[in-house]
């Protein structure tokens, strides 16, 4: 019954974005007004049925109907009642769906926005929002339907991948798709300025507001996977560049590109081409990201959720990046911009640098990514390259962009003054010293190692000397970076890794920790049997006990580490279990010493504090703006 009725509400959304899509081309392309309302109506209506659909599925769920398939994939009889809430987005058919409802809640919100008075650009905005919106409740509907009735009669589900029971499940793909999937909210309204031929400096406000929200979500999202990967994948890392952790990364280095350049463009008329062009491209990139998380064609630890829809994904992907150019380019006389950067060494000059930076790192990320399809198509094989060619590659860039943010928000517009690189004497004289300590007591000598850190401290000294009054929101976010960045350089310097095979009652020495194997305890849960290890480890004078687990899920033949983490001052002594062999009573254990682990975790929260304070001051802003407005129309 659920399963018709869901699918029912499914056709019902899917033909009233039919009828929006048809009554927008009407509407703008023939001047017809009615058409334009009739078309918001019927994406009103949509929004409902994808709503009234939603909750259907997460209904199904939550009750165990083994007669939608989905369901019967994604949960079991055990299954607890949180875990079959995020069944709704754990697999493909249910994340397309789960796309279209936070979609959906997006476009209501601009229908109801204050970009209404510049009616051309909001009526062509919401066309292009209608055109994405169409294909992929397309998808959904008749590719993806959630609602398809299972082949046979299941008394108990297969359930979720086991690397989907944590609590990160519940934020990591929230966070991810508010901010993957709002990307197409700013490009349509780039797409709506183009075909109408107007940019004022209201359309960056709109998009200024917009972008700033995107990228706190994806910020977060991208956080919360890396603690997800640490917690739970058993390797002690937190990012290995894999094809799906660059789908969401490479948008964000765009998208962080792109709020730079709207400030200039919002406040001088300056970078309107740059904005439509990195509008454009962060969408492509997503779609891009979607294409790969989506289509299996790459293998990823991270991926959960794979379909046969890499084909549909990639013809969307060339005919929107054909009419975005193409569009673009016939406009380009129309962007070009009210003044030109007239000296490189001012603070607009260093802002179209550090953008430049970005792009060319997102680049490079993409064609690392893609590397496979590019290889079989040229050597009919596909070549999968490693971490090392990642960091080798974007080493020096991101090292070059440390050092523009440490100047660039307190150098002067224009041109730089003679002598105004005085006042930078004693932060650059005390980030030198500081850096040249620590590279000599951690005996490390590296020249670029030397640029990132002197450049870091040098963002802190600056932000201590020129920010503490004021504190801007962005400057907030650059300190965020900076201890990011010290968290990582250092973690990657001193982290220390081991991998022993023990027997029972056996010691070893790791750091200056004992640890001896003393137990393994055996056990069945629900879905999975275990392997239980007791550790216990000795440390000036103090004894710690340790149980990290091997687990086997049965469903899906599957071993996965439950790793112990012991946290000190210092870091993260991490630990996992490789294998347990019981019969000789040995156990191979994997180590690792994880260094400044906690300054990886604090940079993120930083940021996205500052992009917080931000989003609030905008937000005020525009209230303040709308009461105004209104008082006057009285």
């Amino acid at each position: 019954m659920i399963s018709k009725i869901g699918t029912l509400t499914l056709a019902l959304a899917f033909i009233f974005i039919i009828y929006s899509f048809i009554s927008s081309v009407i509407g703008n392309f023939f001047k017809k007004e009615k058409f334009l309302i009739s078309s918001k109506r019927a994406l009103i209506l949509s929004f409902i049925f994808i709503v009234l659909a939603s909750i259907y599925l997460i209904f199904a769920l939550i009750i165990g109907d083994y007669s939608i398939y989905y369901v019967a994939l994604q949960v079991t009889n055990s299954t607890p009642i949180i875990y079959r809430i995020a069944g709704f987005w754990a697999g493909m058919d249910g994340s397309m769906l789960f796309w279209n409802l936070i979609y959906s809640v997006y476009v209501m919100l601009f229908l109801n926005s204050n970009f209404k008075k510049y009616k051309e650009i909001y009526n062509f905005s919401i066309f292009s929002m209608v055109t994405v919106y169409l294909f992929f409740i397309s998808v959904s509907f008749l590719f993806s339907n959630p609602f398809r009735e299972s082949p046979q009669i299941f008394n108990d589900g297969r359930g979720l991948n086991p690397l989907l029971f944590t609590w990160w499940m519940h934020v990591h793909p929230l966070s991810l798709y508010l901010g993957y999937t709002g990307i197409a909210i700013p490009f349509s309204i780039i797409i709506g300025a183009l075909i109408s031929k107007n940019f004022n400096k209201e359309i960056f406000k709109e998009l200024k507001k917009w972008i700033i929200l995107l990228w706190i979500f994806l910020t977060l999202g991208i956080y919360f996977g890396g603690r997800w990967a640490y917690l739970e994948l058993g390797w002690g890392g937190y990012w290995a560049w894999d094809p799906v952790e660059n789908a969401s990364f490479i948008p964000w280095l765009t998208l962080t590109a792109l709020i730079h350049s709207i400030i200039l463009s919002e406040n001088f008329g300056m970078f309107k081409v740059w904005n439509v062009f990195l509008t454009i491209l962060t969408f492509i990139f997503v779609l891009m990201g979607t294409y790969i998380t989506r289509s299996g064609a790459l293998i990823s630890v991270h991926s959960f959720a794979q379909s046969e829809l890499g084909g549909i994904f990639f013809g969307f992907i060339l005919i929107i990046l054909v009419f975005s150019f193409v569009l673009f380019l016939k406009n380009y006389n129309y962007l070009k911009s009210e003044k030109v950067i007239d000296n490189l060494l001012s603070r607009e000059g260093f802002y179209l640098l550090n953008n430049w930076i970005l792009v060319i790192i997102a680049f490079i990320v993409a064609f690392g990514t893609l590397f496979p399809f590019i290889s079989n198509a040229i050597l009919k094989e596909q070549i999968v390259v490693g971490s090392t060619f990642f960091e080798k590659s974007t080493y020096i860039p991101f090292t070059i962009m440390l050092f523009l943010m440490s100047f660039a928000p307190y150098i002067p517009y224009n041109k730089i003054p003679r002598n105004y690189l005085k006042k930078f004497v004693i932060p650059l004289a005390l980030s030198f010293i500081i850096t040249l300590i620590l590279l000599l007591v951690f005996k490390t000598f590296d020249f670029i190692v030397f640029i990132a850190f002197f450049s870091i401290l040098l963002i802190i000294s600056n932000f201590i000397f020129f920010e503490l009054k004021t504190l801007r929101p962005g400057m907030i976010v650059h300190i965020g970076i900076a201890i990011l960045s010290i968290g990582i350089i250092a973690n990657g310097l001193f982290k220390q890794r081991k991998e022993i095979i023990l027997k029972k009652n056996e010691s070893f020495q790791f750091l200056n920790y004992k640890i001896t194997f003393e137990d393994v305890k055996n056990g069945f849960e629900n879905d999975y049997s275990y392997n239980k290890v007791k550790l216990k480890i000795e440390h000036n004078g103090k004894v710690i006990e340790s149980e990290p687990e091997l687990r086997f899920y049965h469903k899906w033949n599957m071993k996965t580490p439950e790793a112990d983490i012991i946290t000190t001052i210092k870091g993260d002594i991490y630990i996992a279990i490789g294998e347990v062999d019981e019969e000789n009573n040995r156990l191979y254990l994997v180590l690792f010493f994880e260094p400044f682990i906690q300054v990886v975790w604090i940079g993120p929260i930083i940021m996205v504090i500052g992009g917080l304070i931000l989003a609030f001051k905008l937000l005020k802003l525009d209230i303040f703006n709308r009461s105004i407005r209104y008082i006057e129309s009285r």
